[in-house]
């Protein structure tokens, strides 16, 4: 594409205008009016989409990626016209390059780098401005200045706005003489544009018929744009031409168009407003989503609050309340109490469980009674030190666990299919519970106490134990909405609170408690690896074993090494026995009734759909969980999916 000094291009489209254009029509109040080309095209355009753009005359080289972004709201790829002595008010939007979030507080400086005539010619002194020469980033990483044209004519300017860790972002100015008219623009859309949604409206010759122009034709010979942060607020041209029919484009821009509008035959009166009247030259335009491609791949981050279906458990007492509890906020709740009843047990009944595995071992051996009495010697030395000092913790391990679930983080892979019928097939792979947190040891007074006891859980290495919280992969139909939407029809996600319960109860609180850590998301350390392990090992059952081991002879040969190393596990699945079946009704199945909603959009402008997001009292990710064949309760959460 032939770029070339803005002067050429006014002579070249002031003789479009005074030569003709496209249609034979004449245009009633046409006035030589100085167009622009959006596109720096040498010759004339059609407003035909399949036109060659042409070739760069040399490869620019490739732009390295800032950790921050600076793009303007306004179409810069011409530059913009202002009226001498009038103020031109713009717009840019900062944000961080890694996720696209807003670069709140950020300083952003404005300066005008260059001015030169319209033939080429450096001038060095001018009577333009800006109005500011910082601007802090606002929470919705929007920037605003405003440039006062003062009063020289056809000069061109450079403003360039600069950050640190950003590329420069620079836009073209040029002043003029000409008469402005007024011109109002109300637009709607069905459906809820994001936050950082901005709206671009051209004003181009009504030669130009919205029956040949699409989202991706190229516009030519451009008479006025306005621009809009806001779907719901006029946009008001700060300087359409007067007299003149025009046809009105507008654009929804999120990072890339999501939708366009088009409109006919709108006329440009030489009216203004006044101090008591509006702007007599009004347009409305409804924007309608631009087609996508839907078939994608998309990595998903799934937030559920789940709070609703747990209950504190302090007042549940398992002797009374946990013969056969009939929700699963009860059962929940049985369960911790029992494993917290568990670890306040006396030595007695450890000494109890532990000489049963060791009589079990022995068999009908000749010496079993000298064995026996040998090793409850031992127990009852190690037993009058006293308890593990970290077993006290597990008292308090279901406050630990209820609060450690009350809202459930995950990811998934996200696959949409060729669309059959009215249909679109897809499937979430869940990948990771990412993330969950285990907050009890945190200091709430240390600065980084938002990222303690922060834990990412792959699918993949819960291993085949009964209680694993693996998510199997779930299919789905979807439908397409009004206003560039999605609705996930009702499929079943198979989310297992109850073995998540049971998992942290487990693995989490065991390897904890008993000198592990949680580091970069991993359970780390040794110690207990499940409660059961753990709750033999509050009576220090490794040292017990070791000892016998090493003091008590006359073992029979078919007592091997492995019968030892698992003589604490079997004593704490023992100890653990009562709680066998209020475990088995806990972790029975149950899965997650998903009904779910969101707005597509592309966000590198190739027209297929690689983000999924939420927009608060439109969209919806909620449903209710059904456990032990009745439903547990009406959960809510958010989703988003952003192309991989």
């Amino acid at each position: 594409m032939q770029r070339f000094y803005f002067g050429i291009a006014i002579m070249a489209a002031m003789v479009m205008v005074a030569c003709g254009s496209p249609s034979d029509e004449p245009d009633p109040g046409d006035k030589d009016v100085p167009s622009l080309d959006l596109d720096y095209e040498d010759d004339a355009v059609t407003p035909d989409s399949q036109q060659d753009p042409g070739t760069p005359d040399e490869e620019l080289p490739p732009v390295e990626d800032k950790p921050v972004k600076i793009e303007f709201l306004i179409d810069t790829t011409f530059p913009q016209r202002v009226p001498a002595g009038q103020p031109y008010r713009f717009w840019a939007k900062v944000t961080n390059t890694a996720d696209g979030s807003p670069a709140v507080g950020k300083q952003v400086s404005y300066e005008i780098t260059g001015m030169w005539s319209l033939d080429g010619e450096e001038i060095l002194t001018s009577d333009a401005n800006l109005e500011y020469p910082q601007v802090n980033v606002g929470p919705d990483g929007l920037v605003e200045n405003i440039f006062n044209a003062g009063t020289s004519l056809d000069v061109r300017y450079i403003v360039e706005l600069t950050a640190e860790d950003a590329a420069p972002a620079k836009i073209e100015i040029v002043t003029i003489e000409m008469d402005c008219g007024c011109l109002v623009v109300t637009l709607g859309y069905q459906g809820t544009p994001g936050p950082s949604a901005s709206y671009q409206v051209y004003a181009i010759p009504n030669t130009y018929k919205c029956a040949d122009l699409t989202p991706t034709t190229p516009l030519t010979q451009v008479l006025a744009t306005a621009q809009g942060l806001d779907i719901d607020a006029p946009i008001e041209f700060q300087c359409p031409p007067i007299n003149k029919t025009v046809t009105l484009v507008a654009k929804g821009i999120d990072g890339c168009a999501f939708g366009f509008a088009c409109k006919d035959d709108v006329v440009i009166t030489d009216q203004k407003a006044t101090e008591t009247e509006p702007c007599p030259n009004t347009a409305s335009i409804g924007l309608h989503a631009i087609p996508m491609g839907l078939v994608a791949t998309l990595n998903g981050s799934h937030r559920l609050d789940v709070a609703g279906l747990f209950k504190a458990c302090d007042g549940v007492n398992p002797a009374t309340d946990c013969a056969n509890p009939a929700t699963f906020a009860d059962t929940a709740c049985c369960y911790l109490r029992l494993v917290e009843d568990t670890f306040a047990l006396g030595g007695d009944a450890f000494k109890t469980a532990f000489s049963s595995q060791v009589e079990s071992l022995l068999g009908s051996a000749a010496n079993k009674a000298t064995i026996l009495s040998a090793v409850e010697g031992i127990v009852d030395g190690k037993l009058a030190g006293g308890k593990a000092a970290w077993a006290s913790k597990y008292t308090k391990v279901s406050t630990a666990v209820v609060n450690a679930l009350r809202s459930i983080n995950m990811t998934s892979v996200l696959n949409l299919e060729e669309k059959v019928g009215d249909k679109i097939p897809g499937s979430f792979t869940w990948q990771t519970y990412n993330p969950l947190y285990w907050k009890a040891g945190c200091d709430p007074e240390d600065p980084q106490y938002f990222a303690c006891g922060k834990l990412v859980l792959e699918m993949s290495e819960f291993g085949d134990v009964d209680y694993a919280p693996t998510i199997e992969e779930t299919a789905f139909e979807a439908t397409l909405a009004a206003g560039s939407r999605i609705i996930f029809e009702d499929h079943d996600v198979g989310l297992n609170l109850g073995r998540l319960v049971v998992f942290f109860a487990s693995d989490v609180a065991a390897r904890i408690y008993t000198g592990g850590q949680i580091k970069d998301g991993k359970l780390r350390g040794s110690g207990s690896r499940s409660v059961e392990h753990a709750a033999a090992e509050q009576f220090n059952c490794t040292e017990i074993v070791a000892a016998i081991q090493e003091q008590v002879t006359g073992w029979p040969e078919t007592v091997a090494q492995e019968d030892f190393d698992a003589l604490c596990v079997d004593t704490g699945t023992a100890l653990m026995a009562p709680l066998a079946t209020i475990r088995t009704k806990l972790i029975a199945p149950m899965f997650f009734r998903l009904q779910a909603s969101g707005s597509y959009t592309d966000s590198n402008c190739d027209q297929v759909v690689d983000k999924i997001h939420q927009y608060e009292g439109t969209d919806y990710y909620t449903g209710a969980f059904h456990w032990s064949g009745s439903a547990a309760g009406e959960v809510s959460g958010s989703m988003t999916a952003i192309g991989k």
